[in-house]
């Protein structure tokens, strides 16, 4: 299944990436569990700087994914990548 972004909030993701998202990218999983590891290195590369882009990034690709277990997951990244 293709994600739900709306244009603009690609967009969003696109820029703070530097580059277009891939048809891998942009697959719909139905949980975090199941996010791929190209959807978690994307993660992984908004985390460290754009927390919000990531949290847009999650509900775009996470089926029907609450607010508040994205903003938990992409803390957990952070926090974790700021570990030295």
């Amino acid at each position: 299944m293709t994600s739900r972004f709306t244009a603009a909030r690609q967009l969003q993701v696109e820029e703070c990436l530097g580059r277009p998202l891939t048809s891998d990218e942009l697959i719909e999983v139905a949980s975090l569990e199941a996010l791929t590891p190209v959807h978690l290195a994307v993660v992984h590369a908004l985390a460290r700087r754009y927390s919000v882009t990531c949290i847009i990034y999650l509900e775009g690709v996470v089926e029907g994914i609450p607010i508040g277990d994205a903003v938990e997951f992409t803390t957990r990244i952070h926090d974790a990548l700021a570990r030295p």
